[in-house]
């Protein structure tokens, strides 16, 4: 998310006063896995940043699990085909 609309989002959220913790939190980048899902988990963050996450992970696991499951596809057919 850019910093200015996290500025301007805390801005909106907090009618009384920014707390300086806050302003602080906002100028300091944060782009680390860690820190993204915590900002995911805290809802601090855009749905469009939880979509491309979910999206990335969803792209990984398939990339992982694909070739995994066409090679025991594979052997399962070499043990169960009649030819053998």
């Amino acid at each position: 998310m850019k910093q200015s609309e996290e500025f301007f989002r805390t801005l909106h959220t907090h009618h009384g006063g920014v707390p300086l913790a806050a302003i602080n939190g906002i100028s300091i980048p944060s782009s680390g896995v860690f820190d993204t899902i915590l900002v995911i988990i805290r809802r601090h963050c855009s749905p469009y940043l939880t979509v491309a996450l979910f999206a990335g992970l969803l792209s990984i696991a398939t990339s992982i699990l694909t070739p995994a499951a066409r090679k025991l596809l594979h052997y399962l057919f070499e043990i169960l085909s009649p030819t053998h």
